[in-house]
């Protein structure tokens, strides 16, 4: 998900509705303190989140994997299944004032029935007695899936989730809880709510970032995103890392433009094998840079730099392999960011189909295509699954920065056939673009 904010009101007169517009574009185990300086990672008894893999073959052409959680919401600890969405900055989750056949198809927070549940402002106030209240309309983009859209109110409540090793770690923050659903895209999600992971910049105000909020309980200002091969799930870690998925040397690399709420980094070069592509010399004001998003499936490329790219990585392979791309030997896609530290990505993570003639067979790269939303400008790149299958990420939400290791092979990794996706396929991944806070007139 991406988004960028602007925290500007927009004032009506009484009697009228102001709105808080917020665009998506369609991401514990115990351990002993142990804090080091520098470029080394911050372990401090993080909690580890499990993820559960789940398959939708109705969403796309070939299907697409969600990442869930479950999160007990309230003093009734109502279960609610969530996905984190490192590119956005709310919690948003269907509420039982929504009553379409949208919201029925998923769990709904009951706020009446939990006691630590409070409407509240913006500013995280409570909003009883008033009669202007804060409310959210929040625009959701999936692609070719469509637009939707969701309306809701801010509430302040308890967030509970289980850690990997039977501890419980609770929240109490700012949430939307949604009265009214669109069909697209969240008719066709299997989870109910998200849980945005992003930097302030994002996030209506402080009281509804979910890092923020969870900070005083006094965990490291890190946490850590793992993605699982074959048929595994995955897992986020708060507070830390879990160094049993740390297979190389951490290299960390600065968030670009902070400000905006992505976790986002600049691409100096891009090139196949030892090939440097121009597809980022001729730069724009804003250049080329990477949002690392766990709902999207590949590496997706700006639409007039996609072509370019798969052209140059097109590799004719001797002989009739008819074994899949992973047994290629085709030409890394290299990433160049910061410093000249390189993000890598072999044939088996960018090239999926064959085809097979008399001269030998060709394993052809495909990148994901997206239209640049015009606020965030031209050169974005979305790191998706692919990339963070490979690489296990850690985010440090203080030093504003994100550390890149090979992940750490699984023993036990169930054999798994990667779906091909088809050059037609829809994109799918959560933007956050703007929103716009305002006030609802109660009678």
């Amino acid at each position: 998900m991406f988004a960028s904010a602007s925290s500007s009101p927009v004032h009506r007169s009484a009697g009228t509705a102001h709105v808080v517009s917020i665009v998506f574009l369609f991401c514990f185990c115990s351990l002993p303190v142990c804090v080091l300086a520098g470029n080394e990672l911050l372990i401090s008894d993080p909690y580890v989140v499990k993820l559960e893999r789940i398959s939708k073959p109705d969403v796309g052409h070939n299907g697409k994997n969600f990442y869930i959680a479950t999160v007990r919401v309230g003093s009734t600890k109502q279960e609610m299944r969530i996905v984190f969405d490192l590119s956005s900055g709310q919690v948003v989750l269907p509420s039982t004032s929504c009553t379409n056949m949208t919201c029925l198809k998923h769990h709904r927070y009951d706020a009446a029935a939990s006691t630590s549940g409070l409407e509240i402002k913006r500013s995280g106030k409570s909003q009883a007695g008033e009669r202007l209240h804060d409310v959210a309309t929040i625009g959701l983009t999936a692609g070719e899936l469509g637009y939707g859209e969701i309306k809701g109110n801010l509430m302040r409540e308890t967030l509970c989730f289980d850690a990997e090793d039977q501890r419980q770690t609770c929240v109490n923050m700012g949430i939307v809880a949604a009265k009214a659903m669109d069909d697209l895209p969240y008719g066709l999600l299997p989870n109910d709510g998200f849980v945005g992971l992003g930097l302030q910049g994002l996030s209506i105000s402080p009281e509804f970032n979910f890092f923020e909020s969870l900070m005083p309980q006094g965990l490291q200002p890190q946490f850590a995103f793992y993605l699982g091969a074959g048929d595994l799930g995955g897992e986020i870690t708060f507070g830390g890392v879990n160094p049993k998925r740390v297979e190389s040397p951490m290299i960390w690399i600065p968030v670009t433009n902070p400000e905006e709420g992505y976790w986002q980094v600049s691409i100096h070069a891009i090139r196949a094998g030892d090939t440097t592509l121009g597809v980022c010399r001729d730069k724009t004001t804003k250049g080329c840079r990477g949002i690392i998003d766990a709902q999207t499936s590949h590496l997706s490329a700006p639409e007039g730099m996609a072509g370019d790219i798969e052209k140059a990585l097109v590799a004719t392979l001797p002989g009739a392999l008819r074994k899949g791309c992973g047994s290629t030997l085709g030409l890394d896609l290299q990433l160049v960011l910061d410093g000249g530290a390189t993000l890598t990505l072999p044939a088996e993570n960018y090239a999926f189909n064959h085809k097979v003639s008399s001269d030998g067979a060709s394993c052809e790269p495909w990148l994901m295509r997206h239209e640049t939303p015009a606020p965030l400008g031209e050169g974005l790149f979305v790191f998706g699954e692919s990339l963070l299958r490979r690489y296990y990420t850690v985010y440090d939400w203080e030093m504003k920065r994100i550390g890149f290791s090979l992940t750490a092979p699984e023993k036990d990794v169930a054999a798994h056939k990667e779906e091909k996706p088809q050059a037609d396929q829809p994109l799918i991944f959560l933007l956050q673009l703007a929103f716009r806070p305002g006030k609802l007139h109660r009678k």
